[in-house]
């Protein structure tokens, strides 16, 4: 498995796109792909997934231009789809950085409802409100949580009073998924990051779970390998945190159509390995609050 994981590490990593799949569809974009003369294959682990084969100037197509795709590796796309927003829901990205989740997220919703997307850092976010229009997404709102309460938003506005009916963590992590895209992550990496990374993690967790309602759902994630990261996280904050369980993912990951099989009937948590498939690594647990 170490070699494994040494031998894929060096690989690149083939760029992907999301489509969106609200004023487009796979087939559609597969031509026009045809028609630009650029390879590509489709994703057997998300269904809205495109993998190419050669790097290209996205940004320059039309099918770009119309908001029909995001750049977004396909395992980054299953997290949206574990979270599995409703449409007429409300939703928090609590890490939204960019915003590519955010967009998928209120994609799925098929634009009705509400996303807030959160993020500690206001230039993170500059970009959402012109990728959403490009998108033709209209439910995403950016919030700045150092500058503003996220607490005194949530009291103010009555639809969100009793909270969030989802809640997305994509935490900060060391990344170690990603190692394809930066080789020399591996060397940036050491006990001292992951103990502060992972108080960091615990403490983001425990924060913006306070703001979910009685039976909404949590999905924390990270791009990262490291149990240390993952469930450990995920285990101690539920020993601290009695009112929320984890909530089996097997019916999501079917009705979904994720290329994923050997899910066990009560597995809440996921780790995507690209080791095992072309896309970066990831670890996601989905939980629910009971009472």
């Amino acid at each position: 498995q170490l070699i494994n994981f040494l031998y894929k590490s060096t690989n690149s990593a083939h760029p992907t796109i999301r489509v969106n799949l609200l004023n487009s569809s796979i087939e559609e974009i597969e031509n026009e792909l045809r028609n630009s003369n650029i390879k590509f294959y489709r994703s057997q682990l998300s269904p809205s997934a495109i993998v190419l084969q050669d790097r290209v100037q996205l940004s320059e197509l039309d099918f770009f231009k119309l908001g029909k795709v995001e750049v977004q590796d396909e395992g980054s796309q299953i997290i949206s789809y574990i979270l599995d927003p409703q449409p007429g829901e409300s939703v928090l990205d609590a890490c939204a950085g960019a915003g590519g989740k955010s967009l998928h997220i209120a994609e799925l919703m098929k634009n009705q409802g509400r996303v807030i997307a959160n993020d500690i850092e206001f230039h993170r976010l500059k970009e959402i409100p012109k990728r959403a229009a490009r998108s033709g997404l209209s439910i995403i709102d950016t919030f700045n949580s150092r500058d503003n309460d996220l607490r005194e938003f949530t009291d103010k506005d009555r639809t969100l009073r009793d909270g969030f009916d989802r809640i997305l963590i994509d935490a900060p992590c060391s990344g170690l998924g990603t190692i394809r895209r930066d080789p020399m992550k591996k060397y940036r990496i050491n006990p001292n990051l992951i103990e502060k990374l992972q108080r960091n993690q615990l403490q983001i967790l425990t924060e913006y779970s306070k703001f979910l309602r009685v039976g909404g759902i949590l999905v924390y994630s990270t791009c990262s390998l490291l149990p240390d990261e993952n469930e450990w996280v995920i285990e101690a904050f539920l020993q601290q945190n009695e009112n929320i369980a984890g909530d089996p993912i097997l019916s999501i990951i079917n009705k979904n159509k994720i290329g994923l099989e050997n899910i066990s009937n009560d597995a809440f948590v996921l780790h995507i390995d690209f080791t095992q498939s072309n896309s970066d690594g990831f670890f996601m647990a989905r939980m629910k609050r009971i009472e």
